[in-house]
């Protein structure tokens, strides 16, 4: 009877931490954090899945600890890697943000805003579209896939009843937090470097010509060209753009096996 109490205890506190890190994970991660997700849904998610994961990672649950501070701190813990996990790949999604917003200023529609599933507030138009996009592209290419192997790999290199081993890790964490910030503002420009170009060569030209032609208010003239220019670039470049995040998102989920 003993030995039965003390698996059952065993696969208990696993379910916690699993359910813990994979919260932390879910309710912060692109796509499935948004306001929209039904706060139930998510829940009932996070605890079916730890329910499933729960056998299977059992072999890297600890025992049941002797006091209930232990205990907490192993929740704390398990969140934070989630929440770790799921902000680079949150810090990787504001690189649309980034792109959207300097597609706007060139194409000359940076006032048209709309609701930003990934940034919860008002964002320019273009970063929207890319955002929603880029979100159906994310889950149609099973990429979700990958971040539930890399969630099951991760206790390979954090075990939860190893919490002293963190500290050591923290310069590690803020050195590629640093990292990601820099490589989510590097893609966003390389996302909307085929309309910048476009839009400096679109003014260029139109410089020279206000010169020859100083009577023609010639700005107002090429703004309607200005926009069907860069919404034609837009869109003839949308599938790479859509392919090279989709590489930056799948880099960044390595983030558990670093």
């Amino acid at each position: 009877m003993e030995t039965v109490k003390t698996i059952l205890l065993g696969d208990l506190i696993g379910f916690f931490l699993i359910a813990a890190r994979l919260g932390g994970l879910f309710f912060f991660m692109p796509g499935f954090s948004e306001l929209s997700v039904p706060f139930r849904i998510k829940i009932l998610f996070v605890l079916s899945t730890a329910l499933v994961f729960t056998p299977l990672l059992s072999v890297h649950m600890p025992a049941w600890p002797s006091h209930s501070f232990i205990f907490l701190t192993l929740i704390f813990t398990e969140v934070f890697i989630g929440y770790l996990a799921a902000l680079s790949l949150k810090i990787i999604f504001t690189a649309l943000d980034v792109a959207g917003s300097l597609m706007g200023y060139q194409i000359g529609i940076a006032n048209a805003f709309a609701s930003s599933p990934a940034s919860a507030q008002q964002s320019a138009l273009p970063g929207v579209f890319l955002t929603l996009v880029a979100t159906v592209f994310v889950l149609g290419l099973d990429l979700h896939h990958a971040v539930i192997r890399s969630f099951i790999e991760s206790y390979e290199s954090f075990k939860p009843a190893d919490t002293k081993a963190l500290l050591p890790l923290t310069g590690d964490i803020l050195e590629l937090g640093l990292g990601i910030i820099s490589v989510s503002f590097q893609l966003g420009l390389q996302l909307a470097s085929p309309i910048i170009v476009t839009g400096l060569f679109l003014f260029a030209a139109a410089g020279i010509v206000n010169r020859l032609i100083p009577q023609i208010q010639i700005f107002f003239v090429t703004q309607p060209l200005q926009i069907l220019l860069g919404l034609g670039i837009f869109f003839l470049t949308l599938p790479k753009i859509i392919q090279v995040f989709a590489e930056a998102v799948f880099d960044s989920i390595g983030f558990f096996k670093n």
